[in-house]
């Protein structure tokens, strides 16, 4: 399909050919038979896939999916861009889940693509993929959606509901949120300790759930206006038996790694006044020692690129900044203090 007049178009590729190749080619793992049931370690260990197992909705037949849309440039210089809608299969390891990418769709044009015409037709084929599956090799497969990762700004848009500086922005709980300034709105948690010397119970911000969303599109439909955040219906809502509220998971990479951890960093390197004269600040001497330590620092071997200075985060990407955190933080515990190391643990 192709909009002639906005140069955009969008292409759908098959899905049951692409597993088909992948199940011959790359096979499939039991990836619960090793795992401990006291530990998360992956999307097959945790609570929701377990409890979709012991339903017997997933059986060794089944193949789960992490779908995930993401927009990049096609030029730094340019309007035009690439959007692919992918899925990786939970039944296999790792490496070879990243080494392998189910391709759904690609939209290219010079705007964002419409949710409608770019995710529909392979949400559709999903649909009927866990309903009837796919026969290979005389093999019944079921096709079940259960993750869906996206950024903050996208999962709004995935969603059809309000975007995270407005009011209800938050997709996790019913917290209305704080407006600082304009296009600027926080989520402070409530100080328990506060409310209970002041004699007032505590304020706990209900989860957002399955049932409370679909009777909130309800009624913003009915209504014509947003409710709780909520401004409409949203394409996984067609899916048999999934929670989308739950599979809509945190962003880890623009919340965390290019987040907490960036700013985090950050306190200890800018020289900005008045942040240059803190006591937390990390100095010339300072930072000679930690980047000597980090140059002797041997991260394992899952980790491809080394960080060798701190005094300059100008190239530093989130999987910098995620294995500075994870991996070579004692190179500058001893000139933290203990404040500030208990926030960022």
């Amino acid at each position: 399909m192709r909009n002639k007049s906005n140069d955009c178009m969008v292409v759908e590729l098959p899905i049951v050919k692409q597993l088909e190749y992948f199940i011959e080619h790359h096979g499939l793992d039991d990836t619960t038979a090793e795992m401990d049931p006291n530990y998360r370690s992956d999307v097959n260990s945790g609570g929701c896939y377990r409890k979709l197992g012991e339903e017997g909705k997933i059986d060794d037949h089944t193949l789960t999916l992490q779908l995930n849309a993401d927009g990049a440039r096609f030029f730094n210089v340019s309007k035009f861009g690439f959007w692919p809608f992918m899925a990786l299969v939970n039944e296999a390891k790792y490496g070879r889940r990243r080494s392998f990418v189910i391709l759904l769709a690609i939209w290219f044009g010079n705007k964002k693509p419409p949710r409608s015409v770019f995710m529909d037709g392979s949400l559709e084929r999903l649909k009927s993929l866990e309903k009837d599956g796919f026969v290979y090799n005389g093999i019944l497969f079921k096709v079940r959606v259960l993750v869906i990762t996206v950024d903050t700004i996208a999962r709004s848009e995935l969603n059809n509901t309000t975007r995270c500086n407005d009011e209800d922005g938050c997709d996790f709980c019913l917290h209305r949120g704080e407006q600082i300034k304009r296009g600027v709105r926080v989520y402070p948690q409530p100080d328990a300790e506060a409310e209970k010397d002041a004699g007032r119970e505590p304020i706990v911000y209900p989860l957002r759930t399955l049932e409370q969303h679909r009777r909130d599109v309800k009624i913003a439909e009915a209504s014509g206006k947003r409710v709780n955040g909520i401004i409409g219906p949203n394409p996984f809502m067609n899916i048999p038996d999934f929670d989308f509220v739950k599979a809509l998971v945190p962003d880890y990479l623009h919340c965390c790694c290019q987040g907490v951890y960036k700013l985090f960093i950050n306190i200890f390197t800018s020289t900005k006044r008045p942040n240059g004269q803190q006591p937390w600040f990390l100095g010339k001497d300072k930072m000679k020692i930690v980047n000597a330590r980090l140059k002797q620092t041997r991260p394992p071997y899952e980790i491809t690129r080394t960080i060798e200075r701190m005094d300059d985060t100008s190239d530093w990407k989130a999987s910098t900044y995620r294995t500075f955190t994870l991996y070579f933080f004692p190179s500058f515990r001893r000139f933290a203090s203990s404040e500030i190391l208990q926030s960022l643990l």
